[in-house]
């Protein structure tokens, strides 16, 4: 009768390597997949921020603004405008840049809610771009996968 003896060093060696080759075909994968997904956050992050710089004109009766900054890192703030006092500041995550048609006037938020102008706001990692557009008299904001961005 034979004896099994345990696994020899040349079945973990073999096991060893399988593994090797199976986290360097899976690391490129790993990456574009954290990159997709801090993008989707920082888009989910702005659009919620939209949202509460209404809310915030709403509840309080006077107008308030998103205004977002690109030098040095991607960061935006929400100011009252009657005095510009701080209600938050926020940075993006790292790689995310910010663009858009808010870029000489912030987006702005009237007291009873609606924007005072519509436009977009584009989110970018590089390689995918997140559109957020703000919906005219609603505030409503989407987001939008797309190509390319003015």
């Amino acid at each position: 009768m034979e004896h099994s003896r345990g696994i020899g060093v040349i079945e973990i060696l073999v096991v060893i390597m399988v593994l090797g080759v199976m986290t360097v075909v899976a690391l490129p994968q790993l990456e574009r997949y954290m990159a997709g997904r801090d993008l989707v956050h920082a888009a989910r992050q702005l659009s919620g921020d939209l949202r509460l710089t209404q809310q915030y004109a709403i509840t309080q009766d006077e107008r308030f603004r998103l205004v977002y900054t690109t030098v040095p890192i991607s960061k935006y703030t929400i100011r009252k405008s009657s005095d510009s006092t701080l209600m938050k500041d926020a940075d993006l995550p790292a790689g995310i840049t910010i663009t858009g048609s808010f870029a000489s006037t912030p987006a702005e938020y009237m007291a009873t809610g609606a924007p005072s102008a519509t436009g977009q706001f584009c989110l970018s990692d590089g390689t995918l771009i997140l559109r957020v557009d703000v919906q005219p008299a609603t505030g409503r904001v989407h987001i939008t996968e797309v190509v390319s961005c003015p």
